[in-house]
Formats: structure tokens, sequence, C-alpha cells
């Protein structure tokens, strides 16, 4: 129970503090430049669109785990019991975050009318698309807790690794 208090308060202080508008906007763009060019078939478009927002879902972990101060995050520790549990709190307030991204990359070529949906119907590509962003939020978390502030504390390996994961 305490986890999922320390994920909210994560969660809350993520968006306050208005970090959570870059990746928004990045998502928003990536979707809509990447469906612009006509119907795709529903693996070729739920792929590429879970691809390119691979990297905007680590750089958002990347975010959400560091909003709050090394001193803070020392104290949550403390406050929750164990550096684990911290750990997950932080992740699970990464994934909570995750989810207007999918939402996004899940729907933008539906209302871009970006799906060719001639031998497949909508829930089945819906079904497909959802799967395969579940995969890239995972693959997200797991680059975007690398470069967080407690893993590396060099801001530059930290970009190095935001980076070239997606390279």
């Amino acid at each position: 129970m305490r986890t999922l208090a320390l994920a909210s308060m994560r969660i809350n202080a993520y968006a306050r503090s208005q970090r959570a508008l870059g990746p928004l906007l990045g998502t928003l763009v990536l979707t809509g430049i990447a469906h612009a060019g006509g119907q795709a078939s529903p693996p070729q478009a739920y792929g590429f669109s879970a691809a390119l927002l691979f990297g905007v879902l680590a750089w958002q972990t990347k975010l959400v785990l560091d909003t709050e101060p090394d001193e803070q995050r020392m104290i949550a520790r403390v406050g929750i019991g164990s550096a684990p549990k911290e750990a997950l709190a932080g992740i699970v307030a990464a994934l909570a975050c995750a989810v207007p991204i999918v939402l996004v990359g899940l729907f933008a070529p539906v209302l871009l009318r970006a799906l060719d949906l001639e031998r497949t119907n909508l829930l089945a590509a819906l079904a497909l698309g959802l799967l395969i962003h579940a995969l890239a939020v995972f693959a997200g978390l797991g680059v975007g807790a690398l470069a967080s502030r407690a893993v590396v504390p060099a801001t530059g390996w930290a970009a190095l690794i935001l980076v070239g994961a997606p390279v």
C-alpha cells in the first residue's frame, strides 16, 4: 500500500513539474508524422509507431524517476522501508505515466485513417497494437531506468544510454 502511495506522489510531482509535456508533445508529433503517409497494415503501422515511441517512453521513464531530488528519494526509501520497494514505486509511476503515450500510439493510426483494415477488423488491429506497444513500454522502462540518476549520476552517460539504446 505504501508503494502505491509513493508511486502516486511521484506521478503528481511529475505532472505538476510540467515535465510530462515534452514526451506528450513528442508523441503527438512523431505519431502524426509516422501515420501521415497513407495507409499501412496494422502490424506495419503499430510496429513503426512502437519503434518510434520506444525512445519517448525511455525518456519519459528517466524524467519520472529523476523528478524528485536525491535527498527526497533517500527519505522515501527510509519511509517505505527498503530500496527495492522505493524502486518499485518509481517503476509503477513510470508505467502509469506511459499509459497516455500508449493510448496516443494506439488510436492515432485509427483517427488519422492510417490503418488498412481490409483484411482484418478494428478490434483485432487494436489488440495487436496494444501488444506491440506493451513490448515497447517494458523496453522503454528498462532503458529509462538504466539512464536514471539513481543508476547513472553523470548526465552525459545517461544521454548516451537514452540515445544509444533506440539506435
